[in-house]
C-alpha cells in the first residue's frame, strides 16, 4: 500500500513540475489514476481485515 503513496511525489519529481522528465498529460493521467488505484487497494485491505473480525451477526 505504501508503494502507491510513494508514486505521487515521484509523479511529481519526474514531471514537469520536477525534473521534466514526463510531459505534462503524462503527470495528468498518474494523478487521475494514482487516487483511484489507491482507493481500490485500501478497499480490499479494510475489507480483508474487516472480514477477519468475526463480527458476531445481528438478526433483524
Amino acid at each position: 500500500m505504501t508503494a502507491f503513496w510513494v508514486c505521487y511525489p515521484t509523479a511529481w519529481i519526474i514531471g514537469p513540475s520536477g525534473v521534466g522528465w514526463t510531459q505534462q498529460a503524462t503527470e495528468t493521467t498518474a494523478f487521475i489514476f494514482l487516487p483511484i488505484l489507491s482507493k481500490i487497494g485500501f478497499s480490499l485491505l479494510d475489507l480483508g481485515r474487516l472480514r477477519r473480525l468475526n463480527l458476531p451477526s445481528v438478526d433483524g
